[in-house]
C-alpha cells in the first residue's frame, strides 16, 4: 500500500511538513531580529531534519509503488 493512501501516515508526512514549516517561519523571523547565527544555524539543522526524515517516508512511497 502506497503512504499517501494510508491514512496514518499521510496525516504523518503532513504534520512533518507542516512542523518544518513552522520552523521555517522561526528562522525567518529570527534572520529579521539579528539573533545570534549560531542559534539560526541550529534551527537550519532541526528543519534539515525533519525534511530529511519526510523525504525518506515518501522515497519509501515511492519505492512501494514501483515494486508494488
Amino acid at each position: 500500500m502506497s503512504v499517501l493512501k494510508d491514512e496514518s501516515a499521510r496525516s504523518d508526512v503532513l504534520n512533518r511538513l507542516r512542523r518544518a514549516e513552522g520552523q521555517l517561519r522561526g528562522i525567518q523571523r529570527m534572520v529579521e531580529e539579528g539573533d545570534d547565527c549560531l542559534k539560526i544555524g541550529q534551527q537550519f539543522s532541526a528543519v534539515r531534519k525533519a525534511l530529511d526524515s519526510t523525504y525518506l517516508r515518501m522515497t519509501l512511497c515511492f519505492l512501494q509503488q514501483e515494486l508494488g
